[in-house]
């Protein structure tokens, strides 16, 4: 590793092309989600349009700070990184206390974050085309928008998140994951705290930075939370963490692997294409799974996502202000060295407060760095690292779960990677890491072990070290304890992104020294055409996974749109069959079933059927049995707060159309509060729900809902309502035939 001049090239600003990916991913995205919700009665543009704008304020944001940056001194000593992240993470701050300014105003703040949003989008879209030509901008974009719609097939094509996740519940389509987070986050929103909301306000250990944020997102974008999830997470954070990712890989290449040629990062194929199989596989996905590499968790979790996207933040700034903190004056140093003392606690703790996994990484990562470079012998850095771990353990005693981990050697193995794979997963699951330590160590010229000694001994293969300790870190606890699954997987995901990281910045000097040296002389020679017979194998390895890469995208893309359609058929067959009184619970045989069914005259009835599936008018929903359930809790969510605050809702077991709205018992529960903002009473599954494990409801004693609850006694209810600290009770009631809800509110303090 060298130092070079960090002075960006007349091909442009890297920074420019990375915001201007982040800007057309989350433009597709937002455009995805009003396509997907075409034919229903309720889609207004307008929350649309302020999430985009918002999304865009926060991207381009940086770059109003590119007009005082423009003096040949401050671009060349790469003052333009450092400013970068941290703009980036005021800009977060910013937008999160005007949520809070708005939840207690009617100022429309929203408006403002706009503006300035749109404007600055604009203006960095101008000055980014007129760098390159318009046929090479147009193919980036191109290629960007198809990376997009990738990605909004992978956000929309699980059970995680769907821009039909209203309707879905009015047909029985629940998962816990996705109905658990908005009932916490409604709970951080009405009493400040991470709770469940199903019986009474009990506090849950857990890393709620992500509802917090989403929530503070809601209130200054006028959203529901379920719409904050849907819309929020997809357009604003998931373009985020792309952006400081690749931020990252920035200014690694201009700091550290820099070798002073013009740098084009638009034309730069080798970074794009790194960075689209990263996320896309070239494995097919039941492989990919069997070999425990997991989903792509910053796709699907909203905590893991953040929790990445301000870790790279960090680490983009930490980078940054290593190199260029010597080139400043000494007040400049000295401001610096007091800022490392709070600042770096401070960024640690933030991050697991969004996500625990990441900052349990990055705590002993700040640590070894300090003892590789011997940094403890600096008072500031030592104070640094005593007050970040006191901070990080009192938030670990703070966010985490209340889950006991067993010692069982080697139980990654066994809890997720399946039969004979286990040989190959350690391969697979550092790939990353493999092939960029590989392109060091063939840069460095290291072929014996010794020479590989002497080069760690003289620290020129720190970043090898970094990736090498961030690996072991990763797999740690899975290898070690015998933890949940998917928390193996939100360690292991770290040192993937990482890797990657580091690799996406590296390769553009690998390339530029492959093509200077006698190696790539002597591959040409050999490597005339893949026609070649000794060369059939290479070309068939390429050709298949290529062929791989054009069928997971194609998959991806399918499954969104067959589960869009399937909940459209679902809702118009149960909406035709409501006259029954059979319960809609989603086993209609899906969307192709129904349109068998409605095929009966050819490719005519097959149109006919599409139709109508795509267009679902209000009075078909009106038809469903749950219809009028969700109705009166989306409007008891529309309530004051402070009304929420002192008031608990009980739902009687006798409403089936709410506990019986669908089969999957551990999820209905946290439909009401994520709907309402309201705490239950009573609200736990019966003892039928086995097994209660994970998601809150460890946080509960007993975990089921005891025999002779879950009945009208409303003297009862109001003694339990006001051990809790709560005034009111609301009932919802099932009337009559069952058609009808009834909401009737109690004053518990007058009895």
């Amino acid at each position: 590793m060298s130092e070079h001049d960090t002075r960006f090239p007349a091909s442009g600003d890297p920074r420019v092309t990375v915001s201007v990916f982040a800007g057309t991913m989350a433009i597709v995205v937002s455009g995805l989600y009003l396509l997907a919700r075409v034919g229903f009665p309720e889609n207004p543009s307008g929350p649309v349009l302020k999430t985009l704008a918002v999304s865009l304020f926060l991207i381009f944001l940086p770059h109003a700070a590119d007009y005082a940056m423009r003096s040949p001194r401050r671009t060349a000593s790469g003052v333009a990184l450092l400013v970068d992240p941290l703009l980036s993470l005021a800009g977060l701050l910013l937008l999160s206390l005007a949520g809070l300014l708005a939840s207690h105003t009617d100022l429309p703040m929203v408006y403002l974050f706009s503006g300035v949003g749109v404007s600055l989008s604009l203006w960095v879209f101008w000055k980014w085309l007129g760098e390159a030509s318009i046929k090479r901008s147009l193919l980036f974009l191109g290629g960007t928008a198809l990376f997009s719609c990738w990605v909004a097939s992978e956000l929309w094509g699980h059970i995680f998140q769907n821009p039909l996740s209203d309707e879905e519940m009015l047909v029985g389509k629940v998962f816990a994951d996705s109905l658990c987070h908005p009932a916490i986050a409604n709970m951080v929103k009405t009493f400040g705290i991470p709770s469940d909301g199903l019986d009474g306000v009990k506090y849950f250990p857990y890393h709620f930075g992500s509802h917090w944020l989403l929530v503070r997102l809601s209130e200054i974008l006028g959203l529901s939370i379920f719409k904050a999830y849907g819309l929020g997470f997809p357009a604003i954070i998931v373009p985020l963490f792309f952006r400081s990712l690749l931020l990252f890989a920035v200014c690694l290449r201009k700091f550290l692997y820099d070798p002073g040629t013009d740098w084009n990062l638009r034309s730069d194929a080798w970074f794009w294409l790194l960075l689209a199989i990263a996320n896309i596989g070239v494995l097919p996905e039941p492989l990919h799974v069997g070999l425990g590499l997991g989903r792509n968790w910053h796709l699907s979790s909203e905590s893991q996502a953040l929790g990445l996207m301000l870790a790279f933040l960090a680490l983009s700034a930490s980078v940054s202000l290593f190199f260029v903190l010597p080139r400043l004056g000494d007040f400049a140093q000295r401001f610096g060295q007091v800022v490392v003392i709070g600042a770096v606690p401070l960024l640690l703790c933030v991050i697991g407060w969004s996500k625990v996994a990441p900052m349990c990484i990055l705590l002993p990562l700040f640590l070894f760095i300090i003892w590789r470079f011997r940094l403890y012998k600096r008072l500031h850095i030592l104070v640094s690292a005593l007050v970040a771990v006191a901070a990080c353990l009192m938030l670990l005693r703070l966010v985490s779960p209340p889950l006991e981990y067993r010692v069982f050697p080697f139980h990654i193995l066994w809890a997720v990677v399946e039969g004979p794979s286990k040989a190959l997963f350690p391969l697979f699951y550092f790939l990353w890491a493999w092939i960029f330590i590989s392109m060091r160590v063939w840069v460095q010229g290291l072929d014996t072990w010794q020479e590989v000694r002497a080069a760690l001994t003289d620290r020129r293969l720190l970043d090898i070290e970094v990736v090498i300790v961030t690996c072991l870190l990763s797999v740690g606890p899975g290898v070690a304890l015998a933890i949940p699954w998917d928390t193996v997987h939100f360690f292991g995901d770290f040192q993937r992104w990482l890797s990657l990281g580091f690799l996406m910045g590296y390769v553009g000097f690998f390339a530029h020294w492959f093509k200077q040296s006698e190696a790539r002389r002597d591959w040409l020679r050999e490597l005339t055409g893949l026609a070649k017979p000794k060369y059939l194998f290479l070309s068939m390895v390429f050709l298949t996974a290529l062929a791989t890469v054009c069928y997971n995208i194609a998959s991806s893309m399918f499954r969104a749109v067959r589960n869009n359609l399937e909940i459209r058929a679902e809702l118009v067959a149960a909406a035709d069959s409501a006259s029954s009184d059979s319960r809609a619970t989603g086993n209609s045989g899906g969307w192709i079933g129904w349109i068998e069914k409605r095929n009966r005259s050819g490719m005519i009835g097959l149109r006919r059927a599409i139709g109508q599936a795509c267009s679902v008018p209000e009075d078909k929903l009106r038809r469903l049995p749950g219809y009028k359930t969700i109705e009166a809790l989306k409007q008891l969510g529309r309530s004051p707060i402070h009304e929420k605050r002192k008031t608990l809702l009980f739902i009687p077991r006798s409403n089936v159309r709410y506990w019986n709205i669908s089969d999957q018992c551990r999820a209905v529960p946290y439909i009401a509060p994520g709907l309402t903002g309201m705490a239950m009473i009573e609200g736990l599954p019966d003892e039928r729900c086995e097994p209660l494990l994970g998601y809150t409801f460890e946080i509960h004693q007993p975990k089921h809902l005891q025999a002779g609850k879950g009945t009208v006694d409303k003297g009862r209810l109001c003694a339990r309502c006001l051990a809790e600290g709560f005034e009111n009770l609301t009932v919802l009631e099932m009337t009559g035939d069952g058609n009808n809800i009834s909401v009737i509110r109690l004053s518990c303090e007058a009895r």
